[in-house]
């Protein structure tokens, strides 16, 4: 038997390259697998969420084809012609991701589906996302507010204007590409800003898109074909940059990370507790998604109070799936043994 020992690090001073985003590679897959014509995507995300999504719409009879290392090529004939009803039931496994977003696709689609999951997925709440695609005309029908979810689509949804509950960038984002062939106009009413990738991928489409924090209105047009370079991860980045900023004189530098202002609220915490925080914008990914350098120099650290404004644009869209409010949700107190963490609302 060999044994080998590793002593902790006594500093950190480097460069970091993190995968593609997960968010905008979810949207970028479904939106290439619609758009009438022939899209392309680089650095796609490897996460297995993401491979979910791509197969999910293979089955579906998308036509998305990986190249390797990141590279796919897609080809659609348009929102609501693109995809028929698949041979089986459509595993997401524990993406609620996939779910939510590929059930405001497939509503719009004169077909039937039914997307279930793993033991976790099936706890999550999807009744949130189901009410709305009914109000649009798909039948929608879920398992006590939970997956399985059954659908009947339907080609020529209706537009509708909805007020999200509850903060939630996928169940926008649902309602948002179940709106790309609706019958009038769409608008989604969101309680706080959500990310904000689907609206910007749309964009670069050329939809007829409005969006001013409240609310975003989407009426229907024709969508051309696009290409990509997904940027960086910065839920991914998160880890390395906290690592750093916790001790004085280290450091590290990310390159080609997603800037989206929606996304950076870690950013803004380090550099409130007490951390060098520098951002070196780069060119846009897609002429719509901000990228750049993020580099991050420990200090002494000091305890802040996140504020409820700031909440979305720290945590995940996993942390949106149980229905609760944000004001005030997470506190922070950093004391001489380490870091406290208090959840003043129900974890």
């Amino acid at each position: 038997m060999s044994e080998r020992r590793i002593g902790g690090a006594l500093a950190v001073n480097g460069e970091v390259t993190v995968p593609g985003d997960k968010s905008i590679s979810h949207r970028a897959l479904i939106l290439g697998a619609l758009i009438r014509g022939r899209s392309y995507i680089g650095n796609l995300s490897p996460a297995g969420d993401v491979a979910t999504t791509a197969i999910v719409l293979q089955r579906c009879g998308g036509a998305v084809r990986p190249f390797g290392d990141g590279r796919v090529s897609l080809d659609g004939a348009g929102p609501g012609v693109s995809l028929h009803s698949p041979d089986g039931p459509l595993d997401c496994a524990n993406s609620g991701t996939t779910m939510r977003l590929l059930a405001g696709v497939l509503a719009a689609h004169d077909l039937s589906a039914t997307l279930d999951g793993d033991a976790s997925l099936r706890r999550r709440p999807m009744e949130r996302v189901a009410a709305p695609l009914r109000a649009m005309g798909a039948e929608v029908s879920t398992t006590a507010g939970h997956a399985p979810l059954a659908l009947r689509g339907t080609a020529t949804p209706l537009g509708v204007e909805h007020e999200l509950e509850a903060a939630s960038a996928q169940v926008k984002s649902a309602v948002l590409l179940a709106g790309l062939n609706a019958q009038g106009v769409t608008v989604v009413h969101e309680p706080v800003p959500t990310r904000d990738h689907t609206e910007r991928l749309l964009r670069a489409c050329g939809a007829d898109l409005v969006s001013d924090g409240a609310a975003v209105t989407l009426r229907p047009t024709a969508l051309a074909p696009f290409g990509m370079r997904v940027p960086g991860d910065i839920s991914s980045a998160a880890f390395f940059l906290a690592l750093v900023a916790s001790r004085p004189h280290w450091r590290v530098r990310c390159h080609g990370v997603g800037l989206n202002p929606g996304r950076i609220g870690i950013l803004d915490v380090l550099a409130a507790m007490g951390a060098d925080v520098a951002v070196e914008k780069g060119p846009m990914a897609a002429d719509v998604e901000p990228q750049g350098t993020v580099t991050v120099s420990g200090g002494a650290l000091h305890g802040i109070t996140i504020a409820p404004e700031l909440v979305p644009r720290c945590i995940d869209e996993r942390g949106r799936d149980r229905p609760r409010h944000r004001d005030s949700m997470i506190s922070h107190r950093v004391q001489p043994g380490g870091a406290e963490t208090r959840r003043t609302l129900d974890d």
